[in-house]
């Protein structure tokens, strides 16, 4: 019997260091012919976890057997995290609607609103819809990345970047739980939202601790944070062409709160502005830092990133004002 008990001891501390280790991620795809897709797979895990996973498990959602995926790209991160990126094309058999789903042990430790999240599968999955009318579509995908700081008792706001290449989709944000076996949602009780989780003895709900996303932006609000550790939060994109659903996306992401000594700087509202294609913008962006310091900006997005004319943004030569500036050649893709 004590030969038993260390066994089983050993066997869960492996288990234990093995699993410790997934902390966001999301499945998209981009059409290449036919009825070929390539499927991106990024995973974000914890770099000191002995975990690792060169392969990832998929299920095409199309009734094939599981298949897997080789990692393309390994990059390490600052703040204990590495991004993994995972490609292969599918071919499918004809119009439907596919949930392609990613399963893999185990998430990291002391999540604090999933309970014993160490134990608890880490899952992701993205709904891909072949019309036999519409155009093939291309997945949303995102320029700014799920792992994210927040401040101890501040407002914290995040947009994930989405883009989509299709004209005329429309995308809507909704915030959901996250997911564990079988792409599912986890068993009642596994799951909280960061807003259910206070300081011991404070009440719930607690008006100081909101988190909400904008349906139309993806703009996520977190008005405030009242404890600090890791947390997970998910939301999907669903795209909709002229009324007609053509998939969706489900994000995963992890958000670390920070007790912290200063407070963050504060950004003027920049206006939404519709562009002619083949012309040019330049407009400026301020920034405002209660604590009196040097404030550097930044951009992401889609025209960042574009070979052709792509934007630019010049750091501020005070303290609180930087010029942006772009080239709104495919404005609609860019922008979307």
């Amino acid at each position: 019997m004590k030969q038993l008990l260390a066994a089983l001891f050993f066997f869960t501390a492996i288990v234990s260091a093995q699993a410790t280790h997934n902390r966001a991620g999301e499945i998209t795809y981009r059409h290449v012919g036919g009825l070929t897709y390539e499927i991106t797979i990024k995973t974000y895990t914890k770099d000191s976890a002995p975990a690792d996973r060169p392969w990832l498990p998929i299920f095409w959602g199309d009734g094939t057997p599981q298949d897997s995926i080789q990692r393309a790209v390994e990059t390490i991160l600052p703040n204990d995290a590495k991004e993994n990126i995972y490609i292969k094309q599918h071919t499918y058999p004809g119009p439907g609607e596919y949930k392609l789903c990613v399963v893999d042990p185990n998430r990291n430790e002391n999540v604090l609103n999933i309970s014993n999240s160490v134990l608890q599968l880490f899952s992701i999955n993205t709904v891909l819809r072949i019309s036999g009318v519409q155009a093939p579509n291309n997945s949303v995908f995102f320029t700014n990345r799920p792992l994210q700081d927040a401040c101890l008792n501040e407002p914290w706001v995040f947009n994930p970047g989405a883009v989509d290449t299709d004209p005329n989709d429309n995308l809507v944000f909704t915030l959901v739980e996250s997911e564990g076996a079988d792409c599912a949602p986890f068993e009642e009780g596994v799951y909280r939202f960061p807003d259910e989780i206070n300081q011991p003895g404070s009440p719930f709900p607690n008006p100081a601790n909101q988190i909400s996303i904008d349906p139309e932006t993806g703009t996520i609000t977190w008005d405030s944070p009242q404890r600090q550790g890791e947390y997970n939060i998910a939301f999907r994109v669903d795209e909709f062409r002229n009324g007609v659903f053509m998939g969706s996306v489900l994000r995963d992401m992890q958000i670390t709160v920070l007790t912290c000594d200063n407070q963050s700087p504060e950004l003027g509202a920049v206006p939404d502005t519709c562009v002619e294609a083949g012309t040019s913008i330049a407009f400026n962006i301020t920034a405002t830092d209660p604590d009196g310091d040097n404030v550097a900006i930044s951009g992401f997005g889609l025209p960042f990133q574009v070979e052709e004319s792509p934007a630019t943004l010049s750091q501020p030569t005070t303290a609180s004002r930087g010029l942006a500036r772009r080239a709104s050649r495919n404005t609609r893709a860019m922008w979307k």
